[in-house]
């Protein structure tokens, strides 16, 4: 299983809620980087 940043905090650098990604080991990486999609997607979904 990869592991690590996801392709929105590669390029930003930071999370959705503004922590810099090199605060955090590749588990937390793979976590955040989880839940900000899931945020992206539910927030997406209930504003149409």
């Amino acid at each position: 299983m990869r592991g690590g940043r996801g392709l929105f905090e590669t390029v930003t650098g930071f999370f959705a809620n503004g922590f810099a990604v090199d605060e955090f080991d590749a588990a937390a990486q793979a976590f955040l980087s989880v839940q900000d999609n899931i945020q992206r997607i539910l927030t997406d979904v209930c504003t149409k």
